[in-house]
Parts: C-alpha cells; structure tokens; sequence
C-alpha cells in the first residue's frame, strides 16, 4: 500500500525496515515497563531508581519518530514530500474532484 500511495525506491525500503525494527523495540519495551513500573527500588540499598526501560523506550521513541518523519507519517513531514506534479498520471480521486459539482436533485 505504502509503495501505492507514495513514490518509493530500494532505499526507501531500508528506511521502512529501520522504521519496523525501532517500532518493535518499542513495543517490547512498553510491555516490560508496564510489567516493572517506571521506577524500580533496589533490593539491597532500598533506593529507587529510573527503569532502563523507560531510558530504552526514549530512545526507541525518537528512532521512530525520525523514520517516521524520513517516511512521511507526520503532517510537517508529508509536507515536504513530492507525491506528484505535473505529468502524474492521477488516480481516480483526481478524476472525481475534477468533476463539475452539480446541484442535489429532489
């Protein structure tokens, strides 16, 4: 569907598979978190202290919001990207909007 909808190349595959990877890093991180809690008391000193798993899910968030945005999944992101011009072909959206709009009947 992606390679549908937007102009894609091999590259954009790596980026799409880097995207894929930090998005299940995320998940995986998120379901430890919600088993441990975000912060953890050590056994022996009774001190708390920040989960690595909230450090991890961070790091994994700003992965994925950076493939994200190299995809185009964010509004400022999909601004930037050239999904056509002139000398598209168009789709049948195109066709519809290019339709003369006419009054309802009944």
């Amino acid at each position: 569907m992606l390679a549908e909808s937007v102009k894609t190349t091999v590259l954009d595959r790596a980026v799409l598979t880097c995207y894929c990877e930090w998005w299940s890093q995320l998940v995986r991180l998120s379901t430890e978190l919600r088993k441990v809690g975000p912060i953890i008391v050590s056994k022996t000193t009774k001190q708390p202290y920040m989960s690595p798993w909230l450090a991890g899910m961070a790091m994994a968030s700003k992965q994925v919001e950076r493939f994200a945005g190299e995809l185009g999944m964010s509004p400022s992101s999909r601004s930037r990207i050239d999904v056509g011009g002139p000398g598209d072909a168009g789709d049948e959206l195109d066709d519809f909007n290019k339709e003369p709009k006419r009054g309802r009947v009944g």
